[in-house]
C-alpha cells in the first residue's frame, strides 16, 4: 500500500533524509523511531505530499506521487505534530470544513461519527482555540480519518493526552489497521508495543533497523536471556548440561539462586534439560531487555 524506495531530502548542505526504503502493507501498523532530528516528520512530510523529495520515489495504492499528486493525496490521512487550527470555529465546525474540502458526499453524517469515534462529543460546539492540547490532538485526529483514507500518517498522535485517552487512541489505530496502512511516528517506546506491528528506527536520516521490538532487544548484547533458579551447588553441572555459562542474578525461591544464561531457547525446554542431567529447576522465565536500553544503544552506537 505504502511503498517508498531511495527517499532523500536534502536542505542545502544538510541531508534531512538519506536513501530510505521501505513498504508498508494494509493490516500492518509500523512505528516509525528515532532520535530528535533524525529525519522522521520529514519522512512523513514527503510521504504525505508537503514535501517534494530531492531523490526517490513515493507510491501509494501502486499511484506515483509524482504522477498523481491529488489522486495519492486523496488516499492518505495525515496527522502532523503541529496542526494550527481555525480559532474562530467550534470544533464541530472545523470538521465540517475538511469534510467538505475533501469532497464527501454526507459530510455532515460523517462528521457526526468521527465526533464519536474520537470522543469529541464534549468540546463538538467549543471554539478551537478554547480547547486543550489533548482535545487539539484528538480533532486533529479526527480530521485526518474523516474521508476514510487507506492510509494514515500518524505524527505524536497520543501527545498531550492522559494515559486513559492513550489507551483509546491505542485501541483505535489497532482497530482501524484491519483495513488501512498505518504509520505512527513516535517517542513513546511503550506505544511500540501497544500497537505497532512492526518497527523502523532511522538515525540521522538512515534506517538502521526495520524489525519487530525483539528484534530491536536482539541489538543490545544480551537483550534477550532466559532466567533459572537452581542450587548454588549445582551451577557448575548446570552449566556443562546447558553449555553456556551462568550469571548470578541474586537469591532465588527455596534456598536456589538466580542465574541468567543469554540465549533464545525457550526457558521450559533449558528446564526439561536440566532435570535430564539430575538438576533440579524450581523456576524457569525469559528476561528481555527493555526497549528504552535497546534504543539508546542502538542509535548511540550508529552517531
Amino acid at each position: 500500500m505504502i511503498q517508498a524506495a531511495g527517499l532523500t531530502k536534502k536542505f542545502g548542505p544538510i541531508t534531512a533524509v538519506n536513501n530510505v526504503t521501505f513498504t508498508v502493507s494494509t493490516g500492518e501498523v509500523l512505528g516509525f523511531l528515532g532520535p530528535n532530528g533524525a529525519g522522521k516528520s520529514t519522512t512523513l512530510r514527503m510521504l504525505a505530499g508537503y514535501l517534494r523529495p530531492s531523490a526517490g520515489t513515493i507510491a501509494i495504492d501502486g499511484i506515483d506521487m509524482a504522477a498523481g499528486p491529488i489522486a495519492v493525496k486523496k488516499k492518505i490521512g495525515y496527522m502532523p505534530e503541529t496542526t494550527p487550527l481555525y480559532r474562530e470555529m467550534t470544533s464541530r465546525e472545523y470538521l465540517l470544513f475538511v469534510g467538505e474540502a475533501h469532497g464527501l458526499a454526507d459530510a455532515e453524517g460523517r462528521v457526526e461519527q468521527v465526533i464519536e469515534t474520537a470522543n469529541l462529543a464534549a468540546i463538538r460546539h467549543q471554539l478551537t482555540g478554547t480547547i486543550s492540547k489533548g482535545y487539539r490532538s484528538r480533532l486533529n485526529f479526527a480530521a485526518a480519518i474523516i474521508h476514510d483514507p487507506p492510509v494514515l500518517l500518524l505524527d505524536e498522535p497520543t501527545d498531550g493526552l492522559d494515559p486513559n485517552q492513550k489507551n483509546e487512541i491505542r485501541k483505535l489505530i489497532k482497530d482501524l489497521s484491519r483495513n488501512k496502512a498505518i504509520i505512527v511516528s513516535t517517542h513513546i517506546l511503550e506505544e511500540v508495543e501497544a500497537m505497532c506491528s512492526r518497527i523502523i528506527i532511522v538515525s540521522e536520516g538512515s534506517i538502521v533497523l526495520d524489525g519487530t521490538a525483539n528484534d530491536l532487544r536482539r541489538c543490545v548484547p544480551g537483550g534477550r536471556a532466559a532466567v533459572l533458579a537452581i542450587r548454588p551447588q549445582d551451577k557448575s553441572a548446570a552449566e556443562r548440561a546447558l553449555g553456556c555459562a551462568l550469571s548470578p542474578l541474586g537469591a532465588g525461591p527455596a534456598g536456589c539462586e538466580r542465574f541468567r544464561l543469554n540465549t533464545d531457547e525457550r526457558p521450559a525446554r533449558l528446564s526439561a534439560r536440566l532435570a535430564e542431567a539430575g538438576i533440579a529447576c524450581e523456576e524457569a522465565c525469559c528476561w528481555e531487555a527493555p526497549l528504552d536500553d535497546a534504543f539508546r544503544h542502538l542509535t548511540r552506537t550508529t552517531e
